[in-house]
C-alpha cells in the first residue's frame, strides 16, 4: 500500500487520487510531515558486508611444534540500514568435513569464530549470516577452504667433505634440499636454527645463507618449514652429514725410467670409507700420447711406459663406497738407455738345512754381460752378492735351519742400459710328505691247521723324505695293536702305518690282510651196517639216545650238523621200519665259512621177537559122520 506523507505539501496529487484517499488519509493526519526518503517512497531493507573477506583459507591439521596454519577463522559482519539488529551465524553445507553448528562459537553476534581444528580435509564449508533489524531480515553466504598440510619425507642428506683430514661441505639449500621436499608442489621452504624458529616463523635464512649454507662438522640438524598458499606449514629437521673424503698419493717405482721399460705407479689412497674404485688418464707431459703405454688403469698400482724421451702426466682418482673422490698427479721421466728385461725368477722352496743348487740368471738382450746383484736371503742362508756374464749364477748354498721365507731381489744393471730388477721367494720349509718304498699290498692267507686263524708275516714298510734323512714309522691300525708274525683270526684286517718325517708332514701305507678258513669240520659216523632190534611190540625200532648222532671237530665254529634222515640236528626219537634192506644215513656238517663235510652209515632192523598166539580153540571130541571112518570138524 502507497502510504501518503502529506496532504499539504507542495507536492502536486490528481484529484481523483486526493478523493479516493479522503476517506482513508484522516487517519493519518498524526503521521508527522516531511520529506520522503531517498529513492522512493519504500524504506529500503537491511544491508550488511562481511570482512575480513566472503572468502577464507583454514588449515585443520594442527600438531604443536609439527604442523599448523591459520583454523580459527573468524568472519565479522557489518549491516547497516536501521537497528537495533540481532546475527545468526550457522553452518550450511559442511562440504564433506564433518563441520556443524557446534564448531561455531559466538554464533550470535556479529563476529564468529570457525573452528576448523581436525576437521576433514580438502573441503569447502559454507556459512550463512542472517541480520535482523528495523530495515527487515538480510542473508549472507560466506565459504571456508580447508587445506591439507604439508606433507614430506627427507632422508638425511649427505656430502662429501671438501677437503681431507676435516668435515668442510656447502649446500645450496634451495636447489638441492627444497626440491625433494616440495615434490613439485606450490609450497615454499624456509629454513631455520631450531624447531621453535621454524614453527614460529622467527630468524628465517636469507637467501644469501640458503644459497651458501656451509657445515663445518661431521653432522648438523637444521629446520625447515614447509608453507602452502593457505598458510598451512609444515616444520621439521633436516639432516646435514659429511662424509670423510678420501686421500691420494701417487709416486711412481722408479723415475726416471729407460725407453721402453716399464714402471709402476701407486696411487696410495687413504682415508674415505675404504672400498675404492680407481682410474687412471694421461693428462699431460712431452711424451707424446702415442708413445705412451699405459695399462691396469682401473687399479691401485697401474703400469705406464714411453717409447720416447720425455716427461708423463698421470691423474689418478681414487673413489669411495660412498662416491667421495680425491686425485692428484704423478709425474714419469722417460729417460735415455737401453732397456734390460731379465728372465723372471720362480719362487723356490727348500728343505731345511739342505744343499740348494744353483740358480740361472739371464737376461734381453742376449749375450750382453751384465752385472748382477743379490740380497735379501741372508736369512735363508743366501748371502748378498753379485756375480756377471751373460748367464751367471747365484752360486749354490745351504740353507738355514729355521723354516720361513725371504724376498730376493736381483738386480742387472750394465753402463748405457738402464737397470732391471726381479725378485723371488725363497721359502725354506719342508712341504713334501715321505714316500713309501715299502708297502705290502692286499694279501689273502688260509688258517693254520686246526687253528680259527694264521700267523700272518709281511715285510715293514719302509719310507724316505726328501728333506729329513730319518723317517718315523708307526703302525695304527688294527687297534689291538697286531703287527707282522701275530695271530690274526679268521675275517678281513685292515693294516695302516703313518709316516712323519717331523715337520708335519705325513703319508699313509694301507693294506688289507684276509684270512680265510679253509678246514672242512671233522665229521665222523657210527661205523658200518647198525643192526637194531624191533623194540616196544612194534615192526620197527624206536631209537632213543644220541649214539648213533655224528661227531664232529671244527676249527672256528658250525653253522649246523644235520643228518638226511629226520633233517634234524639228533637221530634220539627216530623211527627206523624192520626189513632186511639197510637204511642208509647221511650226516652232514657245514661251518662258518661254509666249508662241509658228510659221513654215512647204515641201518637194519632185526625182527627178533616171537609170534604171540592171541586165540587158541578148546579140545574137541566129535563122532564119525554116517558111513565114513572119520567126521568134518570145525572151529574157530
Amino acid at each position: 500500500m502507497r502510504k501518503v506523507y502529506s496532504l499539504f505539501s507542495n507536492s502536486s496529487i490528481p484529484n481523483p487520487a486526493l478523493w479516493l484517499c479522503l476517506g482513508l488519509c484522516i487517519t493519518a493526519s498524526t503521521v508527522l510531515a516531511g520529506d520522503p526518503p531517498t529513492g522512493g517512497d519504500n524504506p529500503p531493507p537491511c544491508s550488511v558486508s562481511i570482512g575480513p573477506a566472503s572468502v577464507q583459507d583454514a588449515c585443520p591439521d594442527q600438531e604443536p611444534n609439527l604442523r599448523g596454519g591459520p583454523y580459527l577463522i573468524q568472519f565479522t559482519a557489518n549491516p547497516s540500514g536501521g537497528g537495533p539488529y540481532s546475527h545468526t551465524w550457522e553452518v550450511v553445507n559442511a562440504g564433506g568435513t564433518g563441520a556443524n553448528n557446534s564448531n561455531l562459537s559466538n554464533a550470535n553476534t556479529a563476529t564468529v569464530t570457525f573452528n576448523t581444528a581436525n576437521l576433514g580435509r580438502p573441503g569447502t564449508v559454507t556459512l550463512k549470516y542472517t541480520v535482523t533489524g528495523s530495515c527487515g531480515t538480510t542473508s549472507k553466504l560466506v565459504t571456508v577452504n580447508t587445506n591439507a598440510s604439508p606433507n614430506a619425507h627427507l632422508l638425511p642428506q649427505w656430502k662429501c667433505s671438501a677437503s681431507q683430514g676435516s668435515y668442510s661441505a656447502t649446500w645450496n639449500l634451495n636447489s638441492e634440499i627444497s626440491p625433494q621436499i616440495n615434490n613439485g608442489g606450490a609450497w615454499t621452504v624456509k629454513y631455520y636454527n631450531s624447531t621453535s624458529d621454524a614453527v614460529n616463523d622467527n630468524n628465517a635464512f636469507n637467501n644469501s645463507q640458503a644459497n651458501n649454507y656451509n657445515v663445518n662438522s661431521a653432522n648438523k640438524t637444521i629446520y625447515a618449514r614447509i608453507q602452502n598458499s593457505a598458510g598451512c606449514w609444515l616444520a621439521g629437521p633436516v639432516s646435514l652429514n659429511i662424509w670423510p673424503t678420501p686421500g691420494v698419493n701417487p709416486v711412481p717405482d722408479a723415475s726416471p725410467i729407460c725407453v721402453g721399460a716399464p714402471t709402476t705407479v701407486n696411487g696410495n689412497p687413504t682415508g674415505g670409507a675404504g672400498g675404492y674404485t680407481h682410474a687412471w688418464t694421461r693428462v699431460g707431459g712431452s711424451v707424446p700420447s702415442g708413445n705412451v703405454s699405459l695399462s691396469n688403469t682401473s687399479s691401485q698400482v697401474a703400469t705406464v711406459s714411453g717409447s720416447s724421451t720425455g716427461s708423463i702426466i698421470l691423474r689418478y682418482v681414487a673413489t669411495d663406497i660412498n662416491g667421495c673422490s680425491a686425485s692428484a698427479t704423478a709425474t714419469v721421466t722417460v729417460g735415455g738407455g737401453s732397456a734390460i728385461s731379465m728372465t723372471p725368477l720362480p719362487d723356490i722352496t727348500v728343505c731345511p738345512a739342505s744343499h740348494v743348487d744353483p740358480i740361472e740368471l739371464s737376461a734381453l738382450p742376449l749375450g750382453v754381460n751384465f752385472t748382477y746383484s743379490w740380497s735379501g736371503g741372508y736369512g735363508a742362508g743366501l748371502s748378498n752378492g753379485s756375480a756377471s756374464g751373460a748367464d751367471p749364477e747365484i752360486p749354490s748354498f745351504y740353507s738355514t735351519a729355521n723354516e720361513g721365507t725371504w724376498t730376493v731381489t736381483v738386480t742387472a744393471s750394465r753402463p748405457g742400459y738402464c737397470d732391471d730388477e726381479q725378485t723371488f721367494n725363497l721359502t725354506v720349509r719342508d712341504v713334501t710328505p715321505p714316500t713309501f718304498i715299502v708297502c705290502p699290498a692286499d694279501m689273502t692267507v688260509n688258517n693254520d691247521v686246526d687253528k680259527c686263524g694264521a700267523n700272518v708275516n709281511w715285510q715293514p714298510p719302509a719310507a724316505v723324505d726328501n728333506c729329513a734323512s730319518l723317517v718315523n714309522i708307526y703302525q695304527v691300525l688294527p687297534l689291538s695293536g697286531k703287527t707282522t708274525g701275530d695271530f690274526f683270526p679268521v675275517g678281513n684286517h685292515t693294516i695302516k702305518y703313518i709316516a712323519d718325517d717331523d715337520y708335519g708332514n705325513t703319508s699313509v701305507c694301507e693294506f688289507a690282510v684276509t684270512v680265510r678258513d679253509m678246514q672242512l669240520p671233522d665229521i665222523e659216523c657210527p661205523s658200518g651196517i647198525q643192526y637194531l632190534e624191533t623194540n616196544n611190540g612194534q615192526c620197527s625200532h624206536t631209537l632213543s639216545g644220541t649214539y648213533l648222532n655224528a661227531s664232529v671237530v671244527e676249527n672256528c665254529g658250525l653253522d649246523y650238523v644235520r643228518n638226511d634222515y629226520t633233517n634234524a640236528s639228533t637221530l634220539n626219537g627216530a623211527v627206523f621200519p624192520a626189513g632186511s634192506y639197510p637204511i642208509v644215513v647221511t650226516w652232514k656238517a657245514e661251518d662258518w665259512s661254509g666249508n662241509t663235510a658228510t659221513c654215512t652209515f647204515a641201518v637194519v632192523v632185526v625182527d627178533n621177537d616171537a609170534p604171540t598166539v592171541v586165540s587158541c580153540p578148546q579140545d574137541k571130541t566129535v563122532s564119525n559122520d554116517a558111513g565114513e571112518c572119520g567126521a568134518h570138524v570145525w572151529y574157530a
